[in-house]
């Protein structure tokens, strides 16, 4: 298909009808989400702004899905490269056509995304707030601790007995999540459970609850592994259940894995490796799952995630016993990733 849109794109002048145009722009589609989906951004912008340049000004009226589909996944791809004022002026085009609340719910998970790469950590919580609260989910205020405390303890009574009795590996068989309406309120959780980290670790808690249960109750989903890696380092650090906190993680990253999903496995190596794996291991295992962690990030295109590993990798060399000097090295071998220039 790269071949095909590439020799059609030369002789762009040269198409003749309406229909012709759009039949190029849907292979320009194509094209931009399977370059995407190989993590070469820089080849899913040039065929999906040709697409989008081919629906020109009334293309949002001639074929709504086709044109909101190319503007997204533009969008989205631009954010990687960091072409940031670009992708933010995509999303609010999208967001003004946007037709339903899930549309618009789903366009703010991702600009949520965007707000927290350029540290804009109040508008990403906004981001999430607002989505969730399209999808009918109203939080309190991040300064509300005692409606957090009893919205978590809510949250934690009605998972409580859909985990009863159950082995927490043979979670990673649980069929996958296909409603839209709960995929796009998991992807809003799993950015939520990250955001609370600097508002409330509250609001971590009750994400990362109301996430499993949405597993539990409608099936895995590409979110999923974060959201149990999450869990387990919420049960452990407020619970005391280290065991279990440590067997969430190791069966998040195993889930993430089996689904190819290297986003996933990315943030489920950031919650197991900092946080948990060390409660039923030595830290030297956690510090190989913050490297794979800081690894497969870099490689699918989830810098974000893969910096907060970053971090931790020499804090967590040190807590083996790192001689000073080795330490200072591997501190300054991802200070690159730490800093925003």
């Amino acid at each position: 298909v790269f071949d095909v849109v590439g020799h059609l794109s030369l002789g762009l002048d040269l198409l003749q009808t309406a229909e012709e145009r759009l039949e190029l722009a849907r292979l320009c589609l194509l094209a931009g989400r399977r370059a995407k989906a190989t993590t070469a951004f820089s080849a899913a912008c040039e065929f999906l702004q040709t697409g989008a340049d081919l629906m020109g000004d009334d293309g949002w009226e001639i074929d709504y899905e086709l044109c909101r589909s190319l503007c997204f996944e533009l969008a989205e791809s631009l954010w990687v490269r960091e072409q940031l004022e670009r992708a933010e002026a995509l999303f609010a085009e999208l967001l003004e056509h946007a037709q339903t609340d899930l549309e618009r719910a789903e366009l703010h998970r991702v600009r949520n995304g965007l707000a927290m790469y350029d540290t804009k950590y109040p508008e990403a919580m906004q981001h999430c707030l607002d989505g969730l609260a399209l999808l009918g989910l109203e939080l309190p205020a991040a300064e509300d601790a005692e409606a957090l405390q009893a919205m978590a303890a809510a949250e934690g009574e009605a998972l409580a007995p859909l985990l009863e009795g159950k082995d927490i590996h043979s979670l990673v068989d649980l069929p996958e999540m296909t409603d839209p309406r709960c995929l796009v309120e998991a992807d809003l959780l799993e950015e939520l459970s990250l955001i609370g980290m600097f508002f409330s670790p509250l609001m971590t808690q009750i994400a990362t609850l109301r996430q499993v249960r949405l597993s539990l109750e409608y099936g895995n989903s590409h979110s999923s592994p974060s959201a149990y890696a999450a869990h387990g380092m919420t049960i452990g650090a407020a619970l005391g259940q280290y065991e279990a906190g440590a067997a969430f993680g190791a069966m998040a990253v195993d889930l993430a894995q089996r689904q190819q999903n290297g986003r996933a496995e990315t943030i489920a190596r950031f919650w197991y490796g900092a946080f948990s794996c060390n409660w039923r291991a030595h830290a030297r295992e956690s510090v190989k799952i913050l490297k794979a962690s800081v690894e497969v990030g870099q490689r699918v295109g989830s810098p974000l995630w893969a910096s907060y590993s970053a971090f931790f990798v020499p804090l967590h060399g040190a807590f083996c016993g790192a001689p000073l000097p080795e330490a200072v090295a591997e501190f300054e071998r991802y200070l690159p990733m730490l800093v925003l220039e």
